[in-house]
């Protein structure tokens, strides 16, 4: 795996764990971790020079570090869970030295802090804990690959590193060592008097010269990590303590006292509690008091007249009087509420009991002094009320003509006898009915139409051919339900699993949209039937309307629906095969609905987001139109360009139609005037696998032809030099034979063209070194006007480093045609006696 395949999979890990960090488990592999010390070692080998290819390189370091520090609990617990597992232990281990000996002392500040992270996360899985942490998973005793002994030690040696950060001159540093410090405090009470005696002690290490705010800051920070320590329950048998480290520092102790002696006072409470034991007894005893009867027998000073007076004496008139008055006196709202909360059983009772009759008594007149309405404005006005009323008996009137007219009568008596039947049987006939007015009974609606029903034979309505046009639409309409099913269609067979449902549902919806809707039908002999020739009659516009259903349907959720896009991209391809091989003339459709899909979907993609990829790389089949939208979508939008470069650099080793035109568009990108964009398009093109032989020999071609441009003529200025002359330079550090094209581009080229070569190719050469054999050999046999570049690469080399035995030879034979090719060895004298040209500058 490639150094930008490996950037790749980092990117994948943050994207997926961040979001859900359960996701980690799967990433604890081998795989990983040799990504992790592959990326760690190659951006510990970066300088420090300014540019944004070394500050993108620190992010790496910074994310490498972090997901160390997340998948290494899992790994620790899969090593003590397996002994074979010796490979992933040794990546640990390498992982664990590159933090505690490169990346704890890197320069950059937030490098050390992701370390110190780290190595907090290694001190709590190598040591032991004196509290009960179910999560800890510690090795057997005889575990072929992991010593208890020997990691307590190394997690004291890093618990020990920890401390020394924070002598560090960085605020950002010191801070995220105390927190971390504070952590470490909470779960390891061993650590707890080293950790207090460091916070303490902080301020008598620092310098007079440390600045003002930064150890205002610091105490800040220490006393916080202080009172979080004091306040954790897991190390309360360190609390004294603390609270006098706390004070120490300047810290409020008062805070704590006063809560140490409510404590107190409540364990004084709690003793005297226990000690005065018989007052249990006591109140026990009145408790059961309590629940004895007790006649309450009134003084004979007390005030209250009803104590002994017997209601049962009260006339009923009085009483029935008091009742109506109150019932007259609360609003018919509140009435209305109390009535709604009555049991339906106890109402149902009530007017169903033996014997009830209704009243007819009028209402007991309102008291003189309320008024006749009611004047709430939650009730309508009298006014409105009456206006009601006879709007509704008009309704009844026009109701009771329809009744009429229904069942063939022409007076009210006539339909009174005819509903005599009706009437309600009394249920107790010994009791005398009271006489009611008569009042007429409206039947319902169910009556009514059961009298219409035998008065009138009944007749289903004609049946009515729907027409094309409709046919259609509810075809569009069923294909548009079927399409939505997708989120609750479920398997209804014991024997299909959610996944081969989904497929089936996939395949249903891909081959109704090509095969049913939009294939042609193939002529067929004259009275011959083929059921699986049989389409629905629908033109091509029609057709087309159909599949913009699904092309919005999938556009709507491409993360999800992907699968269902391929499947239908699929049925479109294989549809154009059949067709085209019946029909000499028949039109494909693959690539307009392809494209139409690629339009509408790459800008709504996020910038990380790989359907993109996946849809060009199983795709039926790729065309030169396809790698145009590609290159588009990196040149319009900056922030899929990554991506893009991603995908194209698949598309070049699984795509063989469309390999070339897609390496084409990356090596164009080799040369581009934004720094960003060609660094990245270099790193894409320049590593390729044993087997991709001809891939690698066509992007050294476009290098080569790259450079010759700078041997023709034109006004070369410094910018278009480094443009044309960097994936080549890059190459050549991988295959330094390269090296003699660039002589012969040399030779031609400018003055100015020389200098800027000579100035730029200083990483290429100290990147071949001195051991290479084909440097070594072009040195010797470097062709007429190229002393001057032989000179620079050798100054280039044995700049700061003795030279080795085959750069002496090559200068000694340089130097027997010094004076037949003018060549001016002065200056790399030093390299004849063995040393570097710095050193014998100094001596």
């Amino acid at each position: 795996m490639d150094h930008d395949q490996q950037v790749l999979q980092l990117r994948d890990f943050d994207q997926q764990v961040l979001s859900q960090p359960e996701n980690a488990q799967s990433f604890a592999t081998r795989s990983f971790l040799e990504t992790l010390v592959d990326l760690l070692q190659y951006g510990l080998e970066k300088q420090d020079d300014g540019t944004d290819a070394y500050k993108e390189e620190l992010k790496i370091i910074k994310n490498a570090t972090k997901a160390f520090s997340t998948v290494l609990p899992t790994v620790y617990k899969t090593v003590c869970q397996n002994e074979a597992e010796t490979r992933l232990w040794s990546l640990c281990l390498s992982l664990m030295t590159l933090v505690d000996t490169s990346l704890i002392h890197h320069s950059n500040a937030g490098v050390q802090i992701n370390a110190v992270k780290c190595l907090q996360v290694l001190v709590l899985l190598l040591s032991k804990s004196t509290l009960k942490d179910i999560s800890l998973n510690l090795p057997r005793p005889d575990h072929r690959l992991l010593n208890v002994e020997e990691l307590e030690k190394k997690g004291q040696d890093m618990f020990s590193l920890i401390l020394s950060m924070l002598k560090s001159d960085i605020e950002s540093v010191i801070t995220a060592t105390v927190s971390c410090l504070m952590i470490i405090g909470k779960k390891r009470p061993q650590f707890v008097k080293q950790i207090m005696a460091a916070f303490a002690g902080w301020r008598k290490t620092r310098s007079k010269d440390d600045s003002p705010v930064m150890l205002r800051n610091v105490d800040k920070a220490l006393k916080l990590a202080f009172v979080s320590l004091i306040r954790t329950d897991a190390i309360s048998s360190f609390r004294s303590e603390l609270i006098a480290a706390f004070g120490s520092i300047g810290g409020n102790v008062a805070m704590f006292q006063s809560r140490h002696s409510r404590e107190q006072r409540a364990e004084e409470a709690r003793r005297a509690k226990r000690s005065s034991g018989h007052l249990d007894t006591d109140r026990q005893q009145e408790k059961r008091a309590k629940t004895e009867y007790m006649p309450i027998i009134p003084s004979a000073t007390s005030n209250n007249i009803l104590a002994n007076y017997d209601i049962t004496q009260i006339p009923l008139s009085a009483i029935v009087n008091l009742c109506m008055t109150v019932l007259q006196t609360v609003p018919l709202e509140v009435m209305s509420e109390r009535v709604s909360l009555l049991p339906a059983q106890g109402v149902t009772l009530a007017v169903t009991r033996t014997g009830f009759v209704r009243s007819t008594t009028p209402p007991f007149p309102p008291p003189p002094e309320q008024p006749q309405y009611n004047t709430n404005p939650l009730f309508k006005k009298e006014g409105e009320e009456k206006k009601e009323k006879v709007e509704k008996e008009e309704e009844t009137d026009i109701e009771m003509a329809e009744i009429k007219a229904e069942l063939n009568v022409d007076s009210d008596e006539e339909m009174e006898n005819n509903f005599k039947s009706l009437a309600p049987v009394p249920l107790l006939p010994n009791i005398k009915q009271e006489q009611k007015p008569k009042v007429p009974v409206l039947a319902s609606v169910e009556e009514r139409a059961s009298q219409a029903l035998k008065m009138q034979p009944y007749e289903l309505a004609e049946q009515r051919d729907l027409s094309e046009s409709e046919k259609k639409q509810l075809l569009k309409m069923a294909i548009k339900r079927i399409l939505y099913a997708e989120k609750s269609f479920q398997s209804t067979t014991h024997d299909a699993t959610p996944t081969t449902a989904k497929s089936r549902w996939l395949l249903l919806v891909a081959k109704l949209v090509t095969r049913g809707v939009g294939m042609q039908p193939a002529s067929v002999g004259e009275g011959e039937e083929d059921e699986d020739k049989k389409v629905i009659p629908m033109d091509l516009d029609e057709t087309n309307e159909i599949k913009e259903l699904l092309l919005d349907f999938v556009v709507e959720d491409l993360l999800s629906r992907h699968d269902l896009a391929l499947e239908w991209l699929h049925e479109e391809y294989l549809s154009d095969q059949r067709q085209s091989r019946l029909n000499a003339n028949f039109t494909a459709s693959y690539y307009l609905w392809f494209h139409k899909l690629l339009k509408k979907t790459i800008p709504t993609l996020d910038a990380k987001d790989k359907i993109l990829t996946k849809l060009l790389l199983e795709a039926p089949e790729l065309n030169e139109e396809t790698i145009e939208l590609v290159k588009e979508n990196l040149q319009s939008v900056p922030e899929r360009f990554v991506s893009c470069v991603s995908t194209l650099r698949n598309i070049v080793i699984n795509r063989p139609t469309v390999r070339w035109m897609a390496l084409q568009v990356l090596l164009d990108l080799c040369i581009n005037e934004n720094d960003q964009i060609r660094q990245t398009s270099i790193m894409a093109v320049k590593k390729w696998n044993e087997n991709q032989t001809h891939i690698n020999t066509r992007v050294e071609s476009y290098s080569v032809e790259a450079l010759q441009v700078l041997a023709t003529e034109g006004s070369w200025d410094e910018k278009d030099v480094v443009r044309h002359a960097q994936l080549y330079f890059v190459l050549c550090t991988r295959r330094p034979s390269l090296l003699k094209e660039l002589f012969s581009v040399y030779i031609k080229a400018s003055e100015s063209v020389q200098k800027y070569i000579r100035l730029h190719m200083i990483k290429m050469i100290k990147a071949i070194g001195m051991k290479s054999s084909d440097l070594n050999k072009l040195i010797r046999e470097f062709p007429p006007g190229g002393e001057t570049l032989v000179i620079r690469i050798l100054v280039i080399l044995c700049d700061s480093k003795p030279p080795t035995r085959e750069i002496v030879s090559a200068v000694q034979e340089i130097s027997v045609l010094a004076n037949e090719r003018s060549i001016d060895l002065k200056n790399l004298s030093p390299i004849l006696t063995g040393h570097s040209l710095n050193q014998k500058q100094q001596q």
